[in-house]
């Protein structure tokens, strides 16, 4: 399956019924999401989710698009991921993704002056000191996080990372959850404040994590 050159590779979950004893099994796949989906689908699209969906041509999937990122030497980087040309991709959510890349390390955070020192306020410091985006290179830069043109209304990753914040739904991204076969979403993170008092020197890996149906094509 192609995937992006960041460090991280798509994680694919095992499809269900998958092996001798399983194939072909029918697939309970989100209904909400399909239905909400159709509007924007073309008829060829269409006709993928009026047969029965099986394993054979649905795979749950979970993509993580990270980069690591520190105060010092990487303030900002770029990950994608490009759908076979086999599939179509679904969206289902959207939610920030953080791994320190040294826990002991995180030990002298203060904000607004403050020492910080509860693993679950630095935690959140790091998501609120880092911007993203996610856009969809192959529908001319469509973006399905963050805001065109505007620095003053960035999305942080603190947004879309619970408990601070909520993930992005389906619902929410509406046609943009529909990711079409060979098309690129890329996924930018930026550090906001290189302070040693808010990210560290070992920094850690800031990224999205995109779960979805890969829904395989007739013709796939």
């Amino acid at each position: 399956m192609p995937v992006g050159k960041g460090q991280f590779s798509p994680q694919i979950a095992p499809a269900l019924g998958q092996g001798e004893e399983g194939a072909g099994r029918v697939v309970c796949a989100p209904p909400s999401v399909f239905a909400l989906l159709r509007t924007y689908l073309t008829d060829e699209e269409a006709d993928l989710l009026r047969r029965p969906l099986t394993s054979d041509h649905v795979t749950f999937q979970q993509v993580v698009l990270g980069r690591a990122l520190d105060r010092t030497t990487t303030t900002t980087g770029k990950d994608k991921f490009s759908v076979p040309d086999t599939h179509l991709f679904l969206i289902t959510e959207i939610r920030g993704h953080l791994l320190p890349v040294n826990l002991n390390a995180d030990t002298s955070f203060s904000y607004g002056g403050q020492p910080q020192t509860n693993p679950e306020q630095i935690r959140c410091i790091r998501l609120q000191n880092c911007a993203v985006s996610l856009k969809n290179l192959s529908r001319s830069g469509e973006l399905l996080i963050g805001v065109q043109g505007s620095e003053a209304a960035e999305v942080a990753l603190s947004d879309l990372t619970p408990p601070y914040g909520r993930p992005v739904s389906t619902e929410q991204l509406q046609s943009l959850a529909i990711v079409r076969p060979k098309d690129t979403l890329e996924m930018e993170v930026k550090l906001k404040s290189t302070s040693a008092n808010i990210e560290n020197t070992s920094g850690a890996n800031f990224g999205l994590l995109v779960a979805g149906i890969l829904l395989r094509r007739k013709n796939g």
